[in-house]
């Protein structure tokens, strides 16, 4: 059914893009089927596809949302911030892609890796449930 619809969303992303229209990747979260992290790059490739340049889709996961109600401790990497940083293998302006291919994650000024960060998700939603 999902499938379906997404040539539509696509094309509604792409015009909304061209329009000038801020936007952030990641706000479906409350839809069925949606998988923190995964289903955001899903989002950000689907984007590509539709047409959105990869520096405005990053911008949409990273500057864009963090304008928003966070004051002017998160966003740019500043003296004073809250360092949250992702390395990945590839450029992704090159292809959206590879922002999903993660090293590492400097969160809140500490590095890890990414199987780090996953068994810390699976430990707090094993002890959410």
């Amino acid at each position: 059914m999902a499938e379906a619809i997404w040539p539509q969303i696509q094309a509604f992303d792409y015009q909304l893009h061209l329009a000038g229209i801020p936007l952030m990747v990641g706000t479906d979260l409350v839809f069925p089927g949606v998988v923190p992290g995964y289903s955001l790059h899903e989002e950000m490739m689907l984007w590509q596809e539709a047409g959105v340049p990869a520096a405005q889709i990053l911008r949409g996961a990273t500057s864009t949302p963090a304008r928003f109600g966070v004051g002017d401790s998160l966003g740019p990497v500043k003296p004073g911030g809250l360092a949250s940083l992702v390395l990945v293998r590839g450029n992704p302006l090159d292809n959206i892609r590879n922002a999903g291919q993660i090293e590492w994650v400097l969160l809140r000024g500490c590095p890890y890796t990414l199987s780090e960060l996953i068994a810390c998700y699976r430990s707090s939603m094993a002890g959410a449930g």
